[in-house]
């Protein structure tokens, strides 16, 4: 006899339900499963990051082989990638230049930069490290137009001025020794952020072994500190080489002038200036750059494939000792000053000075007494600044937002529901950041130019698909920036609010969302600030009538109106140097890559 047994006092079991037929309940799990809130997130983000990073790559790569490139759709050929090779010997050494010399210089930098902050007892250390990121906020075109009026040329202020004191004739930026110097100068922020978050999890003892076996300062330097940052060091100069290949700010105002072609120049050329379009040379070349990158990264994660030799961070506590310069530490002080100045006082100068006077030339009394407010009036005078200002604020505010959503989607479905599927998603939400931004903007231009959405409508030549472009480019960014915050994140929160009653949706809107708010806030001012200073997807992408801040910028530029282009830096400077005064000091946030 068999049956349920009960304890006295307890009271009866319920029965036990009819078994449902072995197909009902299937088909009742697999629709559960469908209908959860796990599943449905991962489907609609893997969907979304297809549209916006997959598919675009993969029109360029089948494109490229195409006929008439992308557009023309024709039959297949390896004829774009003949005329790329063919046309492109010079190009390809200045390529490879240039990318390589704007690795070494800002890597140099930035290590010694993220040693002196994190390692030794230099004076000002906060005020190095917030003066290092302060570089980031600065538009590259606004720097290239600083150096422009002060090293371009004899008509350079700075150079005119060297003329006049010493038998030099000074340094001229429209070169390629001028394009590496600018772009590395403004590339330290980035290797000062990967390689300064390692530096500080560097076991203080080891270098204080190291310091008591007699080895000197240096010493440590060179063979401790260095040697246990491996990994990070070699992720940053990946990164400074991918972001040189497909640089286009410093190529087009410097080396354009000089005939020190780039390959994204070439790709700028061929798609803006050269007629009929080549669009299946551009192809080729977007192609070629991307497996360039990936080539790089291969390496790259080949040298880091043993990384668990570089741990130094264990369950022991330690107490920091940073390195003790002793008068060296003034020497180092007055270096850190002479580079801030450097990079940031004297090109600011440079700025506000070139947009007061009515033409860049040599700095005497005769020049600077035509002084005036006058290219400023001009400038509020002119609607296509006005609507460029709108349509980049526009951008940058709508994109900003929704990238950051996005994710931190990306970011939750990673840290909550950890298994491939949800990796694979952080995998392709993070593609971007290993791929050039010429590439980019060159595969979701050939994607959306023939393609056209029910109703007839296309986005191509409008604000969409830049606003897609300015997503793709700073997902890898936004979902790094949230995966933090959504890590410390309790997940008890979640489950006493379904519990209360409350469904998934409302969890997250209610929930999740506002506990993140202040870490997708500092996410949109970056966001922001990135996207105002944009100018590779956005020069690919705009059409008239969608023409963003930096378009005009060049645009003015290109037609030798360089107090104008002046006068617009200094307003994106000093926004940007306030945008990171309320990112540090009032959301406290911090910067990640």
């Amino acid at each position: 006899m068999t049956g349920t047994v009960t304890e006295p006092g307890a009271p009866p079991a319920d029965p036990l339900p009819d078994p449902l037929p072995a197909g009902g309940t299937l088909w009742a799990a697999t629709r559960q499963k469908v209908l959860s809130f796990p599943f449905a997130l991962r489907v609609v983000l893997s969907l979304a990051v297809f549209v916006l990073v997959m598919l675009p790559f993969y029109r360029l790569i089948v494109g490229s082989f195409q006929e008439g490139g992308p557009p023309e759709q024709g039959p297949l050929t390896l004829q774009n990638y003949r005329d790329t090779f063919a046309k492109s010997s010079d190009i390809i050494g200045n390529t490879l230049e240039f990318a390589v010399g704007q690795t070494v210089v800002p890597l140099v930098i930035g290590v010694l930069l993220a040693w002196v902050v994190t390692r030794t007892d230099v004076p000002w250390r906060g005020v190095w490290e917030f003066a290092t990121i302060g570089l980031y906020f600065i538009p590259l075109l606004a720097a290239g137009t600083a150096w422009s009026i002060l090293l371009g040329g004899r008509n350079g202020m700075l150079n005119e001025i060297i003329r006049a004191i010493t038998p030099w004739d000074g340094f001229d930026v429209y070169s390629m020794s001028g394009m590496i110097l600018v772009q590395s100068l403004y590339l330290v922020p980035l290797v000062f952020l990967v390689v300064a978050a390692s530096m500080r999890n560097v076991s203080p003892d080891y270098e204080h072994a190291a310091r008591i076996n007699g080895a000197s300062p240096l010493s440590v330097f060179f063979r401790v500190t260095l040697g246990v940052s491996r990994p990070a060091l070699l992720s940053a100069a990946v990164l400074c080489f991918i972001i040189g290949l497909g640089s286009m700010e410093i190529p087009l105002l410097f080396g354009f002038p000089a005939k020190e072609h780039v390959f994204t120049t070439d790709i700028f050329h061929a798609l803006r200036v050269r007629m009929p379009r080549e669009h299946g040379r551009a192809s080729a070349t977007g192609v070629v750059l991307l497996a360039a990158s990936f080539i790089v990264l291969i390496a790259y994660l080949r040298s880091i494939r043993h990384s668990e030799r570089y741990v130094t961070v264990s369950g022991k506590g330690s107490q920091e000792s940073p390195t003790r310069l002793g008068r060296w530490r003034w020497v180092v002080f007055a270096a850190c000053c002479g580079f801030f100045f450097l990079t940031m006082v004297l090109p600011f100068i440079a700025v506000v000075v070139g947009s007061l006077l009515p033409y860049i030339g040599r700095p005497d009394t005769e020049l600077l007494a035509q002084s005036s407010l006058e290219n400023y009036r001009q400038l509020s005078d002119n609607p296509i600044l006005w609507r460029s200002l709108k349509n980049s604020l526009t951008l940058s505010l709508g994109a900003g937002l929704f990238v950051m959503v996005f994710g931190a989607l990306v970011a939750y479905s990673v840290v909550r529901f950890k298994g491939r599927w949800s990796r694979t998603i952080d995998y392709g939400a993070s593609l971007p950041l290993m791929v050039p931004a010429v590439v980019m903007a060159t595969s979701l231009l050939y994607t959306y130019i023939t393609l056209d959405l029910p109703g007839g409508f296309s986005i191509y030549g409008t604000l969409w698909i830049m606003a897609m472009a300015y997503v793709v480019y700073f997902l890898p960014v936004a979902v790094r920036q949230m995966t933090g915050p959504v890590v410390q994140l309790s997940a008890d929160l979640e489950h006493a609010s379904r519990i209360s009653g409350a469904g998934n949706l409302a969890t997250m809107g209610r929930i999740v969302l506002p506990i993140l708010r202040p870490a997708l806030l500092g996410g949109l001012i970056l966001a922001f600030i990135t996207y105002m200073r944009e100018f590779t997807l956005s020069v690919l992408l705009f059409r008239s009538g969608t023409e963003v801040i930096t378009t005009v910028m060049y645009s003015f530029y290109n037609n030798g109106r360089l107090p104008f282009v002046a006068a617009i830096s200094v307003g994106l400077w000093v926004a940007g140097m306030l945008l990171m005064v309320v990112l540090r000091f009032v959301l406290k946030a911090r910067i990640t890559f």
